[in-house]
C-alpha cells in the first residue's frame, strides 16, 4: 500500500469516527431520528412544534434561623434542549432515587443534590450508581441546532444544571455525570464566572416556587424563584468538617440538613430509556 493511499484511508477513518461520535451532521449525539424515539417512549405529548416538555414538582425540607422551609419547585424540563440529560433524571425520579437524599455542598451560587444519604449513624453516606451520561453542552460538542450553540439552554436563576466532575490536563470529566445535579442562586454565570454555559448541562427551567414557613403553606406559586427564599438559600450555614462514611472529607456541607424530599413528574405516559448510560 503506497503512502498517499495509506493517508487517504486513514482520513476517512477518521471521518468515519468523528460521525459516530457525533451521531449527526448538526453536532448532537443523538439523530433527530433517535430524540423522536426517546420521546416517543417517555410518553411525552408531540404537537406539530415538536414534544411538550414535561414538569418535575422537587420539594426541599431545611432548618434556617430556627425556622422549618419546605419548598416546592416547579420546572419546566427541557427534552427539546437536552434530552438524554432529561431522560435519565426522570429515570431516577420514577425509581425514588433522589427521595431523602441531602445536599452536601452549598455556596452562595449553587447547591448539589442527589449524592447522600444520612445513614442510620448520622453520617453523609453516598449513593452510587454505575453508569454515566454523555454532557449536553457546546464544549462537549452539543448543539440543539446548527454549531454555535446559541440555542442550548443557558443558566438563569433557580435552573437546574447536571454536575459532572471538574476537568484535568489528563483526563476529560465532560460525560462523567451520573445522579448529581444543582440548582442556582445567582447570575454569575458564564465562561469567566462562577458556572459556565459552555461547559454544563441546564436541563430545567424553574418556573414557579411554592414555600412554606414553619408548616404555612401557600396555596399558589409564584412565578420563577422566591426572592426571599433565594436570599435565605445563598446564606445556609456549612462547615468544612464533614466526614462520610467512607473517610471522604465534605467541604460546604450544611450545617444543618437540606433534604430532597421528593420529585414527581408530570406530561409523560411512558417510560425512560436506559440504553443511553454509558456503562
Amino acid at each position: 500500500m503506497n503512502k498517499l493511499l495509506k493517508n487517504s484511508l486513514l482520513i476517512v477513518l477518521a471521518f468515519v469516527l468523528t460521525l459516530s461520535f457525533v451521531g449527526c451532521a448538526n453536532g448532537n449525539f443523538l439523530s433527530e431520528n433517535q430524540i423522536n424515539k426517546l420521546g416517543e417512549k417517555l410518553g411525552l405529548e408531540k404537537t406539530e412544534d415538536g414534544f411538550v416538555n414535561p414538569t418535575a414538582f422537587i420539594t426541599v425540607n431545611f432548618v434556617k434561623d430556627s425556622h422549618e422551609y419546605t419548598v416546592v419547585f416547579r420546572y419546566e424540563l427541557l427534552f427539546d434542549k437536552a434530552p438524554v440529560t432529561v431522560n435519565n433524571f426522570i429515570a431516577l425520579a420514577k425509581d425514588g432515587f433522589y427521595d431523602n437524599t441531602v445536599v452536601d455542598y452549598t455556596n452562595e451560587y449553587y447547591t448539589v443534590f442527589g449524592r447522600y444519604i444520612i445513614n442510620g449513624d448520622g453520617e453523609y453516606e453516598k449513593k452510587t450508581v454505575k453508569y454515566t451520561i454523555k454532557g449536553e453542552f457546546e464544549a462537549n460538542g452539543w448543539y440543539v441546532n446548527g454549531k454555535d450553540g446559541t440555542d442550548n439552554a443557558t443558566h438563569q436563576i433557580g435552573c437546574l444544571g447536571m454536575y459532572h466532575d471538574a476537568q484535568t490536563a489528563t483526563k476529560n470529566y465532560f460525560d462523567s455525570a451520573s445522579t448529581a445535579f444543582y440548582m442556582t442562586w445567582s447570575n454569575a454565570y458564564g465562561s469567566d464566572k462562577v458556572i459556565s454555559n459552555s461547559n454544563y448541562a441546564v436541563f430545567a427551567y424553574l418556573t414557579g416556587t411554592k414555600v412554606a414557613i414553619d408548616d404555612q403553606l401557600g396555596n399558589d406559586f409564584v412565578n420563577g424563584l422566591d426572592s426571599a427564599l433565594a436570599a435565605v438559600m445563598r446564606k445556609i450555614n456549612t462547615t468544612s468538617g464533614v466526614k462520610t462514611a467512607d473517610g471522604e472529607q465534605l467541604y460546604y456541607a450544611p450545617t444543618d440538613s437540606v433534604k430532597l424530599v421528593s420529585v414527581v413528574i408530570e406530561g409523560m405516559s411512558g417510560s425512560a430509556d436506559t440504553s443511553y448510560r454509558i456503562k
